[in-house]
């Protein structure tokens, strides 16, 4: 965007390719412009220079000129500035200008650039009318002000062009010809207004765009003030510009109310310091450099406001008054802007030389527009342009503070991502997700919610004995190496850790009960291949118990507010458990219970056997267990599928109590099974 900004601005300012000389160079006498030597032929000069007045009086345009009746004035200038019989001319008045232009050698059209005149006038050359705006008055009842920025076509003539203006002001605080004209082609004059008029509507929807792009971004990010306060900075230049220079609101709106265009002027004035002071103050405050007093923007609130309101419900003539006071005060807080911007500077605020470079150029333009304002210099209103380059100055600082948040942004995000997936191994995604929670922090005190799952649960065999052995770091160290290798199945087949209690291992399996069995039977496999390694490494091998049930539990959040803490409520979770502990008393590997075989559909893809019935601690009635032995040793399995169907005839003479058959049917299986130590329990038993 800042490269099209400067290629539109050059192409705008250069686009028309005329040179603008001092006319004083071409007077012969006073009120004489002789142009028949104008060079180069695309030439406008400015009729700046003596032109003689007479004040008090509208002469005929046809009547022939008496210069000894006239006085000498130089124009641009304020008639109120000027000595008529030992006293100021006043404000309020009317008066007739005039000069003569000796015609260039070329025989072309040429024409006269206004800007405006105050506050009424009547162009005239050669006695005829060519241009008016509002209505001249002799004594102020009939006088309507007027701005009406043209280009006058002068008539052809070889002789020349005797140029005569009358003016009346009875309303603006100064009066007379205070805006140069300029003088050339006719094709000329009207490129030159153009394109300062399009120069006008480049600046105007510059600063609108920018204005509809800081509010957005204020909506968006409501916390920061700052792009709010930038907005209608642009706003009021944006006014600014269209209702000085060329006028280029008259281009839309003709009959615009000539009080209502200059009281907007003077808003735009009195508004942009306290705004300027109010986006300073966020900027820096922001940044946590510099804090500017309340009572300061306070008082500079206070005194736009009584300035506004003044302006709002007076005359012309009355609020015009406070220009140059006004002027006086923004040059005053533009050094007390200086100071903090320059404190906030030193104190770090580094994107301040950005800032600072481009309030320095808009100070500098409307520094030029008062001195000109008040007749001092002889240029134009250039603030709008200033502002745009400040506001050129403010796009390298978005730029810059854009490129810190981007990099500040991604920062965070890597750091939220490590701490996300930190807090996911204390906290495990699928809990969230089951609660319906997109983030830990949206996790409240009591959240919960109903689910069907298969439970597992895996703990060591004899941990306490092989920790005894070790100190408390080889405790850790072992721990970690074991669980790390034992479970990833359960990741694998769609379940996820719920917590690790020591040795320990609970995890939940939400879509169905085979992903648990199929989990364990992997692990099973994974503690296989880490014996081997044990022994290489001359550790002995451990050995596990792995339980598994089926049924619906309650997930959910208990504490307080300062500590709370994942957990899993249900009498599944219990069952197990105990499952868990019950292969120590029949020496598995692995129980499951009823519900979890029944909920299995591919029960067939791995070798289980029923148990019986066994009474479990908390339940009155006794329940069925199956063992899953799909990982013992060769040997073994091929001993325990050989007799299945004998063991399961042996368990149904247990469950209607017919011990003597029992008890035959297992001394029996016991010979033929020697390696099964479920049938040397029963034998135990029975």
């Amino acid at each position: 965007m800042q490269k099209t900004l400067f290629l539109v601005s050059f192409f705008l300012l250069t686009s028309c390719q005329i040179l603008l000389v001092d006319g004083k160079n071409f007077q012969l006498n006073d009120a004489i412009f002789d142009f028949s030597n104008l060079s180069p032929s695309n030439a406008a000069a400015r009729l700046d220079g003596v032109w003689e007045w007479v004040p008090n009086q509208f002469i005929d345009p046809n009547k022939p000129w008496n210069s000894e009746q006239s006085l000498k004035i130089k124009v641009p200038s304020r008639w109120n500035s000027y000595l008529v019989n030992n006293e100021h001319f006043p404000s309020f008045g009317f008066a007739t200008y005039r000069i003569f232009i000796k015609p260039p050698p070329q025989k072309l059209p040429y024409g006269i650039k206004i800007t405006s005149l105050g506050s009424a006038f009547a162009f005239y050359a050669n006695g005829v009318l060519l241009a008016k705006a509002g209505e001249l008055s002799e004594n102020g009842e009939a006088a309507v002000p007027a701005y009406a920025p043209q280009v006058v076509t002068l008539p052809a003539t070889n002789e020349g062009w005797d140029i005569r203006i009358l003016v009346s002001n009875w309303h603006h605080r100064d009066g007379g010809l205070f805006y140069s004209l300029f003088f050339g082609k006719l094709n000329d004059m009207i490129s030159l207004r153009q394109n300062l008029l399009f120069l006008d509507i480049f600046i105007f929807a510059s600063l609108i765009i920018m204005a509809i792009y800081n509010l957005s971004l204020y909506f968006f990010l409501q916390r920061d003030k700052s792009p709010l306060w930038f907005s209608l900075i642009c706003v009021t230049f944006a006014v600014r510009t269209v209702v000085y220079g060329e006028y280029l609101v008259l281009s839309f709106i003709p009959q615009l109310d000539w009080q209502i265009l200059q009281k907007a002027g003077y808003l735009t004035l009195y508004l942009a310091p306290l705004l300027f002071f109010l986006f300073i103050k966020e900027l820096i405050n922001n940044a946590g450099k510099v804090i500017i007093p309340r009572v300061l923007i306070h008082g500079v609130a206070w005194v736009a406001l009584a300035a506004s309101l003044f302006t709002f419900f007076f005359p012309m003539y009355w609020f015009s008054q406070l220009q140059t006071p006004y002027q006086i005060w923004i040059g005053v807080l533009f050094v007390v802007l200086i100071y903090y911007l320059l404190r906030a500077i030193k104190n770090g605020f580094s994107e301040g030389y950005w800032f600072l470079w481009g309030l320095l150029v808009l100070f500098l333009t409307v520094i030029n527009d008062a001195l000109h304002t008040a007749q001092i210099i002889n240029t134009t209103q250039i603030s709008p342009m200033g502002f745009l380059a400040f506001l050129v100055s403010q796009s390298f600082l978005l730029t810059q503070n854009f490129s810190k948040a981007f990099i500040k942004v991604d920062r965070l995000s890597q750091s939220l991502e490590l701490t996300n997936k930190a807090l996911s191994r204390f906290v495990p995604t699928e809990f969230l997700m089951y609660l319906g929670k997109e983030s830990i922090t949206d996790i409240q005190l009591g959240d919960h919610v109903e689910q069907k799952m298969a439970v597992l649960f895996s703990d060591i065999r004899s941990f306490t004995q092989l920790s005894e052995k070790m100190i408390p770091s080889e405790n850790f160290k072992f721990i970690n190496s074991y669980l790390k290798r034992i479970t990833p199945p359960i990741r694998h087949n769609g379940g996820f850790i719920d917590k690790f209690m020591g040795d320990g291992v609970m995890a939940l399996f939400p879509n169905k009960s085979f992903d648990a069995i199929k989990a364990g039977i992997d692990m099973l496999e994974c503690l296989r291949t880490y014996n081997q390694h044990r022994k290489t490494s001359g550790y002995d091998p451990i050995d596990i118990g792995i339980g598994i049930h089926t049924g619906t539990l309650m997930m959910g959040t208990i504490g307080n507010e300062f500590r709370m803490d994942s957990t899993v409520i249900a009498d599944a979770v219990n069952l197990a458990s105990r499952l868990e502990n019950l292969n120590r008393l029949f020496g598995t590997h692995m129980l499951v219970s009823l519900e979890s075989i029944e909920d299995s559909e591919l029960k067939e893809s791995f070798a289980y056997r029923f148990l019986g019935f066994q009474k479990i601690k908390g339940k009155e009635a006794p329940l069925p267990i199956f063992e899953v032995f799909e990982n013992d040793p060769q040997e073994i399995k091929a001993q325990k599928q050989k007799i299945q169907p004998q063991f399961e005839e042996a368990i149904q003479y247990l469950v209607h109590s017919n011990l003597k058959e029992a008890r035959k049917l297992f001394k029996k299986l016991k010979k033929l099974a020697p390696l099964d130590t479920v049938v040397e329990y029963y034998c135990r038993q029975v």
